[in-house]
């Protein structure tokens, strides 16, 4: 918990606007959802104990809505990256680029 408090607190100081999103799991992370939720449940209990936080489940759709009626400017990064690579034959080109 204080860990996660930590890293929210932490994360929030590097970002625009007051909201932040911690995505959890990943492909067939979700296989077992029932020990997932009721973990995450419990995790969000005693995370929204602490008063400077307060953590929910969301979607992108209300993530994004929140920021855009912030009415934020987010900078746009117009330089090229190189391709990343996560495993064997794994690469990624692109994966951190926007549109200028």
């Amino acid at each position: 918990v204080d860990d996660f408090i930590k890293q929210a607190l932490d994360y929030s100081a590097e970002i625009l606007g007051e909201d932040i999103m911690f995505l959890m799991g990943s492909d067939f992370q979700w296989d077992n959802a029932d020990v997932w939720f009721k973990n995450l449940d419990k995790l969000i209990h005693y995370v929204n104990k602490d008063p400077r936080v307060n953590v929910f489940y969301s979607s992108p759709d209300e993530y994004f809505a929140q920021k855009r009626s912030a009415n934020l400017t987010f900078p746009s990064k117009t330089d090229d990256f190189f391709p990343y690579s996560d495993g064997f034959q794994a690469y990624w080109g692109g994966y951190f680029t926007s549109w200028p």
